[in-house]
């Protein structure tokens, strides 16, 4: 069985998760799917809790220590691939669902931080209070912060459908310049119809 790939080696791959391409040359479609694509932020998510940053080559460094251990990455990272999906930003909610839903989103991190403060790792370094560990607050709060700032908006998306029905109206007008500008459609219109005169 072949060893489990290290951190430095999933990262150093980075170009699997995050296209570094400029968008030069992509096209309507593409920008659309890219867009509803959450592989890249929940990459950088996971980096921000790893503490991971890139040098210039595109190498993964340690930069700062972890904000969590393996185990509580592992458990944040599930909540959020649970509501940074395609299929919630296309979903239609109400402001009520949307406030709702982040508001459950934030009690299930506190109660997952709070009560598996210790098996996280979320542990003030050298700090004890009568001998006993004390939890890092401090790093709490930025996991949550994390949380909220990412699941919010992404529910916002769905608020009364605004994605899906801004994605109806770009793949409409792609659709009319793509005919507009098909040679074969245009023989088909005519010279007096491709002038416009007599249309309203």
């Amino acid at each position: 069985m072949p060893e489990e790939q290290t951190w430095k080696e999933k990262f150093d791959n980075a170009s699997t998760y995050i296209d570094f391409t400029p968008n030069v040359g992509r096209t309507e479609e593409n920008v659309l799917i890219w867009g509803l694509d959450p592989k890249e932020i929940l990459f950088q998510i996971e980096c921000y809790l790893r503490g991971i940053a890139f040098d210039n080559k595109g190498l993964a460094i340690q930069k700062y220590k972890p904000l969590l251990n393996e185990d509580g990455i592992c458990a944040v990272m599930t909540t959020l691939r649970a509501h940074l999906n395609k299929y919630i930003t296309l979903s239609n909610l109400a402001k009520e669902d949307v406030l709702r839903i982040a508001r459950d989103v934030r009690f299930e991190i506190i109660e997952l931080l709070y009560y598996n403060w210790y098996n996280y790792g979320l542990i003030q370094d050298n700090k004890y209070n009568h001998g006993e560990y004390i939890p890092n607050i401090a790093n709490m709060d930025m996991v949550l912060d994390v949380v909220d700032h990412n699941v919010y908006p992404n529910l916002r998306r769905a608020l009364d459908a605004g994605e899906r029905n801004a994605m109806r109206t770009v793949m409409r007008f792609i659709q009319s310049i793509s005919d507009k500008t098909n040679p074969e459609e245009r023989k088909k219109e005519g010279m007096f119809n491709r002038l416009n005169i007599f249309r309203k």
